[in-house]
């Protein structure tokens, strides 16, 4: 009898211990120094220059695909910073791709690329040639595949055709089967819809530092996911099975200022005046507490934090793989240049930077990790 009240007590508390890791806002070996080293820096692709890089890709042998919203091309680099070809041009033809936006997946499954473009996937081998494009449901949002045949899918914003509450999916394109992970949420207030000749037409505002989205990846055949307006991330498996969540109850998020939010409606000036009011006076007060989520070799967790006045400097929080707060380090570049994007792949980061002239650079560093 004893012998089964120890084992029930024991397996009560492996279930606590393993569901919910809570954290101080205080990392238990203190500051991290990725004593990052430029390795080559690049503002041009060929004859191209940078116009807007909107994502990047890096394969097992280190070839750099460049996705550039401005110049509607994929750029291939090799793992030293050297042009190798562009592709994905912009069309409705084979090997075209008829949207770049801000929304689009670009990632590296097994030997292919893939991009999502809207209610569309573009199938690339690795030297960009075009294999075949797949159409899929607009109410798909694939967001990482697990697979070249399953994506993980979820919205950014609300559905107005729905009543709200949205799912983390596994969709299988070969059975169109749909696998439930979770349900949430999305974040509707930074949104108008107007009627126009019977038509209704939704406008809204992504912005990752700001905006409430749910952020996912993909690693090691589990699946993060979290709303980002809140401090805490759910680790499950391929079936959706909840293997545990961490969170850090008392980091506060960084305050949106006026100065950001008059500059914000100087970039949308194109935007009606009315349905600009309305989306500005959605937005929340407090930024989102992570942009982005990176996940290294190790299982270590990288929560990138949002801070809409910080152009220069990243923070990030790094959590080892039971969740546990390990560091907090910074990420800056030199020459105050604004920082678009941070990319962590292997013992390398990529960082693509905007100058005070417009130019927009990329730059590849070795750093040392956790």
């Amino acid at each position: 009898m004893k012998k089964i009240t120890f084992i029930i007590l024991f397996f009560i508390s492996g279930i606590i211990l393993l569901s919910q890791v809570v954290n101080q806002d205080k990392p238990f070996k203190g500051e991290w120094d990725f004593n990052k080293k430029l390795i080559w820096e690049k503002d041009t692709a060929g004859k191209d220059v940078f116009g807007d890089i909107q994502n990047i890709a890096i394969s097992k042998t280190g070839k750099i695909f460049v996705a550039d919203m401005k110049n509607s091309l994929i750029f291939i680099f090799d793992k030293d910073g050297n042009f190798i070809k562009s592709f994905g041009k912009k069309g409705e033809g084979p090997g075209e791709i008829r949207d770049y936006f801000g929304g689009n997946l670009l990632q590296i499954v097994g030997n292919k690329l893939i991009f999502s473009d809207r209610a569309m996937l573009h199938y690339f081998d690795l030297d960009g040639h075009y294999i075949k494009t797949i159409k899929i449901s607009p109410r798909l949002k694939p967001r990482e595949f697990l697979n070249e045949d399953i994506f993980i899918s979820a919205p950014v914003i609300v559905d107005r055709r729905g009543k709200g509450t949205e799912k983390i999916i596994l969709f299988n394109l070969k059975t169109d089967e749909k696998t439930e992970i979770a349900t949430f949420r999305p974040f509707d207030k930074a949104s108008v819809t107007q009627e126009s000749k019977g038509n209704q037409m939704t406008v809204g505002i992504v912005i990752g530092d700001i905006t409430p989205m749910m952020l996912v990846r993909y690693s090691n055949e589990k699946i993060y996911y979290g709303m980002n307006n809140k401090n805490e991330l759910t680790i499950c498996d391929i079936k959706g099975k909840k293997l545990f969540n961490f969170s850090n109850p008392e980091k506060k998020p960084n305050k949106v200022s006026e100065k950001y939010l008059k500059n914000l409606k100087t970039r949308l000036g194109d935007i009606p005046a009315n349905i600009l009011n309305n989306i500005i006076n959605g937005l929340p007060k407090n930024a989102s507490f992570f942009s982005d989520i990176n996940i290294d070799r190790k299982g270590n967790v990288y929560l990138f934090e949002s801070d809409p006045d910080s152009d220069t400097l990243r923070v990030i929080d790094i959590y080892d793989k039971s969740g546990k707060f390990m560091y907090r380090s910074k990420i800056g570049v030199d020459n105050d240049r604004t920082i678009n994007g941070i990319q962590i792949e292997g013992d390398f980061i990529y960082i693509w930077t905007e100058d005070e002239d417009g130019n927009v650079i990329l730059s590849k560093y070795r750093i040392e990790l956790p």
